[in-house]
């Protein structure tokens, strides 16, 4: 079969199935990959910083992986200082 070569091209949908690609989840919203290694995105991290982690080694600890390469660390420690210096909310009595 032979396929005749179209002198225009054709329409390309470059939206509607990239959610997996640009990290749109939909009722989510965005996310970013932070650790690529361990394909750790700035939610999962948050989490784990929510949850206690103390360093970047816990965050790794916390999302049950571990440091490769470590480009992501100074990205980690900074989220935390972020999460450190802003207030927390206490429950209401």
């Amino acid at each position: 079969m032979c396929f005749a070569a179209r002198p225009y091209p054709l329409p390309v949908d470059n939206h509607s199935q990239s959610h997996h690609i640009v990290g749109v989840n939909p009722g989510i919203g965005f996310w970013m990959i932070v650790c690529v290694c361990n394909r750790l995105n700035d939610v999962k991290i948050r989490g784990a910083i929510e949850q206690g982690a103390e360093s970047a080694d816990h965050v790794y600890s916390y999302c049950n992986v571990r440091k490769n390469c470590g480009r992501c660390q100074e990205t980690i420690e900074k989220m935390m200082d972020g999460a450190a210096a802003r207030p927390q909310l206490l429950a209401a009595e």
